[in-house]
């Protein structure tokens, strides 16, 4: 890999030529495998046949730097967790960050250019904590530092910064009480002005490598230690599903507190189920959350369901719906719909979709999203992007 360089950055944006010493090794051998921790990578006994490139006597001041390459031959890749590690005069220097995607954004730049230039990480910077691809929030089980990652592939390099950054994603946590009482005061913004119901939805886009390192805060920590005697501050080897039913167990009380609210206010209460929750935590979890909405079917707490991409006559779907219907608790379909402006007979799938809502007993249908029906332009126009879904809605709601 001739081409690879070693960039530096002060500030995440002006990533220079590295100027100092180093000495470069490219060599097989046999290598220790490493495994992802809850508090970063560790050495395991196992050790395997790899290609290994060295770059010593590297002496970088710098907050920032990355290897890049030019080639996309896709040649040196690994699980992330082994595909780079940095070192220091003390060993492992685990407490890093790491970045494979350029900046999509720069406020400097508007326009058709916007793009163009983002695809260059040394002329925007780079996001870090941040993976590329489909938002990791919804893929329960989820750990992209065990995922493969090749360094000539993608966008062609990886960027590291010193110590733990959070700047491209925050996670508030239920299991603070400040936090549950925050978002009800969002609850009570909405019933104040004047909102019909209130509906939570999990999935989100916050797109982390590793959700494994999320959850420690101290009210759970210090649960944790009462009821299993373990201190997650101490230890990688714990019980991790005891760990996300505890952590769910702080979310299912916002639920109860917000449906408590928007009910006492008169008004319906919805939740979203997905099939982003369909895994046991002992498996793992979306978030490594177990989000417990068995118990708040069970409890009553909703009017209705939104199934988010949760399809008709799937294993899934009729479990939900044991739950729903012995309390009458409504079950809306919600599929995702985006691009069906692009697909010729786009609008018979719409219609596939809601008349199979409709076969077993589905309250509704959300057509999920706007955007694949209207558009609007910089001119102020609402384009009609897909005329015949009117007429499909028009003719099966009438």
């Amino acid at each position: 890999m001739h081409n690879l360089r070693l960039l530096v950055s002060d500030d995440n944006v002006t990533y220079r030529a590295y100027a100092g010493p180093m000495e470069r090794e490219e060599v097989v051998e046999d290598y220790p495998v490493w495994e992802h921790t809850s508090s970063g990578g560790r050495v395991t006994a196992t050790r395997r046949r790899v290609r290994v490139m060295r770059l010593r006597n590297l002496s970088i001041s710098q907050k920032y730097f990355a290897i890049a390459v030019d080639s996309r031959s896709r040649s040196f890749g690994n699980t992330f967790i082994n595909l780079i590690h940095v070192f220091g005069a003390k060993g492992e220097e685990r407490c890093l960050t790491y970045g494979v995607v350029p900046r999509a954004f720069d406020a400097k730049v508007v326009g058709a250019d916007a793009f163009q230039i983002a695809q260059d990480f040394l002329a925007v910077g780079v996001e870090f904590d941040v993976h590329d691809g489909t938002a990791t929030a919804v893929c329960p089980g989820f750990n992209g530092m065990e995922n493969l990652h090749m360094l000539d592939g993608g966008n062609g390099f990886i960027a590291v910064a010193r110590g733990k950054e959070r700047a491209a994603v925050a996670a508030l946590s239920p299991a603070f009480a400040e936090v549950r009482a925050w978002w009800l005061s969002w609850v009570q913004d909405c019933l104040d002005a004047g909102a019909d119901g209130i509906e939570l939805r999990i999935r989100g886009h916050h797109s982390p490598f590793t959700w494994a390192e999320f959850g420690f805060e101290p009210p759970v920590r210090d649960e944790f230690l009462r009821r299993y005697g373990t201190d997650l501050w101490k230890t990688d080897d714990f019980d991790h599903g005891a760990w996300r039913r505890l952590r769910g167990e702080t979310y299912t009380e916002f639920v109860r507190q917000a449906s408590e609210r928007t009910r006492g206010a008169g008004k319906k209460f919805g939740l979203h189920v997905s099939i982003s929750l369909d895994m046991e935590p002992d498996e793992g979890a979306a978030m490594d959350v177990h989000w417990d909405w068995r118990r708040w079917l069970d409890e009553g707490l909703a009017d209705s369901i939104t199934l988010k991409e949760v399809r008709p006559n799937t294993r899934f779907e009729r479990e939900i719906l044991s739950h729903t219907r012995p309390r009458g608790t409504q079950a809306i379909f919600c599929p995702y719909a985006n691009g069906l402006w692009n697909v010729p007979g786009g609008e018979k799938v719409v219609e596939g979709w809601i008349r199979a809502a409709r076969n077993v007993g589905h309250d509704g249908y959300q057509f999920f999203e706007c955007a694949s029906v209207v558009n609007g332009t910089l001119q102020g126009e609402v384009l009609m992007k897909q005329p015949a879904l009117r007429e499909v809605f028009r003719r099966i709601f009438k």
